[in-house]
């Protein structure tokens, strides 16, 4: 799948996806289950599914712990674990410190940064 679910801003068709990433990632692709595992995650929590955002978002950093698009930080924020969430875009931070530039993660980060 080369679309990001990032990309796709109505939970509508995202929830119109999600099936499809199940289907996919139970196939057991070689390579990349952790990125669709990510996608299904922001599916997850677009719909309020949080728990399953959660769960999802962990499969795919313990899959590819090295991978610096972290799928944690946002669950973890929706479930109001402010610490936990600040500890994941930290360490994707320096995983991949160009990630600094990227709107969407200075939004994400500013926004634990307030909330402390």
């Amino acid at each position: 799948m080369a679309c990001s679910l990032y990309l796709i801003q109505d939970w509508c068709l995202r929830a119109l996806i999600l099936p499809f990433f199940v289907q996919a990632i139970d196939l057991k692709p070689f390579g990349g289950v952790h990125i669709m595992l990510k996608d299904r995650s922001a599916a997850e929590l677009a719909m309020g599914n949080l728990a399953e955002a959660l769960e999802d978002a962990k499969e795919a950093l313990a899959i590819a712990p090295n991978y610096p698009e972290d799928p944690c930080g946002d669950a973890l924020m929706a479930l109001d674990q402010v610490d936990a969430a600040e500890k994941s875009y930290s360490m994707a931070l320096e995983l991949d410190p160009s990630i600094r530039r990227s709107k969407s993660f200075k939004v994400q980060f500013m926004f634990v940064v307030v909330l402390e």
